[in-house]
């Protein structure tokens, strides 16, 4: 298929470890009218399939299980093919979720996923990974155009003039030719061997050569040492090195320490940010560390960070065993086998924003150069950190914004005809009392006007905050919504029964009878292997009652079972005073009920 074209019947790999879920998602991709290029159930399989299948797209379920998760086979399909990959996931920790962001997937669709939720993501992601691919073969042509003689020359000038201004600094580029510089500055970018070669239109053994002459002449012996030389020389964009064109500050700051890792030894590594007005420190991110950072900030005072702000530069040591008892607790987060430290200032827009520290486990790990290049990606870094921080920033005060605006139409409306509602009452009372109140009967009438106008308007502020599946198509609609998406193309039978009044539940009943009915479906999914579910809601004689019902495999309710979320189930039904109850046998299946009175 040609680059940027569209395929006529995309390809997709379903990497999922359930078999009734793979094979519904098979299904459904089929009555889509895509094709389906295999189905794996593990990170190794996924590879494999990947290699042999070459697909269009890979539908990645997350939390795989065996030795490789489904984040691991993602990153390594990445680093072998150009293939897009959309995660499918239920729930998972935050870790996995954060290591999930870092490899930049095409979307994440949640279970259980509606057909239409899945198609859509499906194309978008398709579109976008044939939009980059457009942009990529653009960039070639241009490419093509600049290796022309005149833009060759220009870019050389660049670098001879970059080569002038250091020279007075360091001799080391002398014996270096226009030539290897082009390669070097490529290089430090993190392109590969053939991609250089197709930039400067050569063969990828002169760039490998190139790469030899250039560590002899540079007295390097990696990768690693090519980049600091290039870096310390302004050979390369530093903030495109440090890939922080991010607002998320957890990916800024997972970034940051993947580009340090690339550069020096940093088994433990930490970013600790202050807040100068209230003298607290925290430690925002943290790798390598046994005892993992205090949940919430700390005070500054007499610790590393105060430490460092007043010493007001870098610290370096090359032995840590060397030190005395009494200074090692003073270094934050000091590992019993640490043996090198490396801490750097993050400059701020005013003042110091924090510091970054790394340890390695070898004596003088880090040498003068290192402790330059961390001074210098530190800068980049801060910068970035700061950015993140300001979007965060902007994305809490508009939800500071919204909970501002409704408490102005709560204090507008509702409250104002609550309160005139109090003084009417109160007045008209005082005259009862006196015999003064002429016409009863129309009070009355006010009276429920200012009432009926109120609660107009506290359902119309409640009806914006509500769910919208609830809001369209209420309870009854949005279970027999959940059952035909989930239930039913899973191959189970289904059936949704109601009685009485159903639809004239109130609007926080609705909504907790939906969440308990969605998480005990959940679970018969996800551990009951039933063949059949029964529903039923019934409303009479001032009271609700909920029945959720499979025929699973069923399981002991005197053993402890948190898997299940039954105290979240309990606690929903509890806050709007229902009571939830639960019957189960082993080879029985399982009843939830919830029974609450509606007065």
């Amino acid at each position: 298929m040609k680059s940027g074209e569209a395929p006529a019947n995309a390809r997709i790999l379903v990497v999922e470890d359930e078999r009734i879920v793979a094979k519904d998602i098979q299904n459904t991709l089929i009555s889509l009218g895509y094709g389906v290029s295999g189905l794996a159930s593990s990170g190794e399989e996924a590879i494999d399939r990947a290699a042999e299948t070459h697909p269009d797209l890979v539908l990645m379920d997350i939390a795989l299980k065996g030795e490789m998760d489904g984040v691991e086979a993602v990153t390594q399909i990445q680093s072998l093919f150009d293939i897009p990959v959309v995660y499918l996931t239920a729930y998972s920790d935050e870790e996995t979720l954060q290591r999930a962001k870092i490899t930049q997937p095409y979307g994440y669709i949640l279970k259980p996923f509606s057909e239409s939720g899945l198609h859509i993501n499906i194309e978008m992601a398709l579109h976008k990974h044939r939009a980059e691919q457009q942009i990529r073969a653009s960039l070639q042509e241009k490419e093509v155009l600049l290796k022309e003689d005149y833009h060759r020359a220009r870019k050389n000038l660049q670098l001879i003039s970059s080569l002038l201004r250091h020279q007075s600094a360091s001799t080391e580029f002398e014996a270096l030719s226009p030539r290897e510089l082009e390669v070097l500055q490529l290089m430090a970018e993190g392109n590969t061997n053939r991609t250089i070669a197709g930039l400067m239109n050569v063969s990828v053994r002169s760039v490998e050569i190139h790469r030899a002459n250039l560590m002899e002449k540079l007295g390097v012996h990696d990768l690693a040492g090519l980049v600091r030389v290039a870096i310390r020389h302004g050979l390369i964009d530093v903030s495109r090195f440090l890939g922080v064109a991010n607002t998320d500050p957890e990916q800024v700051r997972a970034a940051i320490h993947q580009a340090i890792s690339r550069l020096i030894s940093a088994e433990v590594f930490c970013i600790t940010i202050v807040d100068h007005e209230r003298a607290e420190a925290e430690d925002v991110y943290m790798v390598g560390i046994e005892n993992q950072r205090n949940a919430e900030p700390y005070s500054m005072v007499g610790t590393f960070v105060d430490h460092m702000f007043r010493r007001v530069k870098s610290l370096r040591i090359d032995d840590v065993q060397l030190l005395s008892e009494e200074v090692k607790p003073v270094i934050a987060h000091l590992e019993a086998d640490t043996r090198s430290v490396l801490a750097v200032l993050l400059p701020g827009s005013s003042q110091n924003m924090g510091i970054m520290l790394a340890q390695s486990k070898s004596s003088a790990a880090y040498s003068e150069e290192d402790e330059e290049i961390l001074e210098m990606l530190a800068a980049h870094a801060a910068t970035a950190i700061e950015n993140a921080q300001l979007y965060q920033g902007a994305q809490r005060a508009a939800a500071d914004e919204e909970r501002q605006r409704l408490s102005r139409h709560l204090h507008d409306s509702v409250t104002q005809s609550l309160y005139s509602l109090t003084l009417m009452t109160n007045g008209w009372a005082a005259m009862s009392e006196k015999g003064e109140l002429e016409n009863p009967a129309q009070s009355f009438r006010q009276l429920e006007q200012l009432g009926v106008q109120a609660l107009g308007e506290m359902r119309m502020l409640i009806h914006q905050l509500r769910q919208p599946v609830l809001v369209e198509t209420g309870l009854v609609g949005a279970l027999r919504e959940r059952l035909e998406a989930v239930e039913h193309r899973m191959g189970l039978e289904t059936q949704l029964v109601t009685e009485g009044d159903v639809e004239k539940l109130p609007q926080p009943v609705e909504e907790e009878l939906f969440h308990i009915t969605q998480e005990a479906l959940n679970n018969a999914l996800r551990h009951a292997e039933a063949s059949n579910i029964w529903v039923r809601i019934a409303v009479e004689n001032g009271s609700a009652r909920l029945v959720i019902e499979d025929d699973g495999h069923g399981f002991d309710t005197g053993k402890e079972n948190g898997g299940l979320g039954l105290t979240t189930m309990r606690e929903r039904a509890e806050s709007v005073g229902g009571e939830l109850k639960l019957r189960s046998r082993s080879g029985k299946g399982t009843v939830v009920e919830v029974l609450l009175e509606l007065s």
